[in-house]
């Protein structure tokens, strides 16, 4: 019988299989990480490349593997020089971050791990757990749901419409989405306001100067990163650990996050871009769209309309719980507890039940405002690693 499943191989996933069996000493043919995409991290690298990401967002401490130094020696052992570290924290250029993962998996033999399936329930049966999916039944001690956020790209309604009248909209973060070269004279406009939007409209300029316009929201929301930087060390994580009600958790997680935000660097290149007519920047709430004459119009509150040939949003996730309707049937089920905003109600090991446990987005009512990024991975690498060991 398997010691662990991991449903879920993205970062999350692949990170917890790393801890259980590099750090834990898990033997590998006692884990099997249950996804559906063939090789680890597809799916982050997959929006990455998306916004044609260059950096990330996070500083050099944060990565796959367990020593905090590793990306940095990796840096230098492999002769990555100065310009793939970006600022004050050191942020990795996407190559080397990308380089770094590869080598840990190929190192810690992540990658036979995977069972390229998607899970459709969890069950128990004599005192062990069941894994449903659409490739057959897994036994096991233990599951860890390392669930992704991104797996529900959040579509505006307005957008919903659009596309079933027939006009050229698409969501960056869709499972499946790649960029096609754009025609002459298109018009593209990228709807959001955060770093994946200005990214993207960043990427696209360089391809169709002057035939991009960003239309948000609001102007610029300045921050280093997704959570304040304080959120990174104890202090903050042992006053969210002090309180109680899992509603007043959500209200920090919720008021903390830095949504629709940009680090310091990609506004000024968006700005600059601005400046020299490369980009449109448009603010507005779109009330209606239309579709008119093979283009999308997009009306907005303010009394105007911008016209495209092809939209593309950039409007994040879906802040629902992950997982969907064959985790709502588990829940149910088992009888796990839910907090009123629909995510678990997790003991400090995560724990939701016995033998289950949780990690990224559904362990944010305990891992807090930091749960879903780099961060919030590593620190439930360590809870869970603790719970391997006792």
């Amino acid at each position: 019988m398997l010691e662990w499943i991991i449903i879920g191989g993205g970062f999350q996933g692949t990170l917890l299989s790393r801890v259980l069996t590099a750090d834990a000493a898990v033997p590998l043919d006692r884990v099997v990480v249950l996804d559906p995409h063939e090789a680890p991290l597809s799916r982050f690298f997959a929006c990455t490349k998306a916004v044609g990401m260059d950096f990330l967002r996070s500083s050099i401490v944060h990565h796959l593997d367990g020593e905090p130094g590793s990306l940095r020696r990796f840096a230098e052992e492999q002769g990555y020089g100065s310009e793939h570290l970006l600022g004050p924290y050191l942020r990795p250029s996407l190559e080397l971050f990308a380089a770094h993962c590869e080598a840990v998996v190929a190192r810690d033999h992540l990658a036979p791990l995977r069972a390229l399936a998607t899970a459709r329930a969890v069950e128990r049966s004599n005192g062990h757990l069941v894994v449903e999916s659409d490739r057959g039944r897994l036994e096991t001690r233990r599951v860890a749901f390392a669930l992704g956020g991104t797996e529900r790209p959040l579509w505006p309604s307005w957008a919903s419409k659009l596309a079933h009248e027939g006009a050229r909209v698409r969501h960056i973060f869709d499972d499946g989405y790649s960029h096609q070269p754009l025609t002459r004279e298109q018009q593209v406009v990228v709807v959001g306001g955060g770093i994946s939007a200005q990214q993207k409209a960043l990427a696209l300029s360089a391809e169709a100067p002057g035939r991009v316009c960003l239309l948000s929201r609001h102007s610029h929301r300045l921050h280093d990163f997704d959570i304040d930087s304080a959120w990174m060390g104890p202090r903050l994580s042992a006053t969210f650990a002090r309180i109680e009600a899992a509603d007043r958790r959500r209200q920090v997680i919720e008021r903390e996050r830095h949504l629709g935000s940009a680090p310091g660097d990609v506004v000024a290149r968006f700005q600059e871009a601005v400046a020299r007519g490369m980009i449109r920047h448009a603010r507005g709430n779109i009330s209606d769209a239309n579709h008119l004459q093979g283009r999308a119009a997009l009306a907005l509150e303010e009394g105007c309309t911008v016209d495209a040939d092809l939209v593309l949003l950039a409007t994040g996730f879906s802040p629902e719980r992950p997982g969907g309707e064959w985790l709502d049937r588990t829940i149910l089920r088992l009888g796990l507890q839910c907090a009123s905003c629909g995510y678990p109600v997790v003991d400090n090991g995560l724990r939701w039940a016995p033998g289950i446990h949780v990690a990224g987005p559904l362990a944010e009512l305990e891992i807090g405002p930091t749960a879903r990024n780099i961060h919030g991975a590593r620190l439930a690498g360590k809870r869970l690693l603790r719970v391997a060991n006792s």
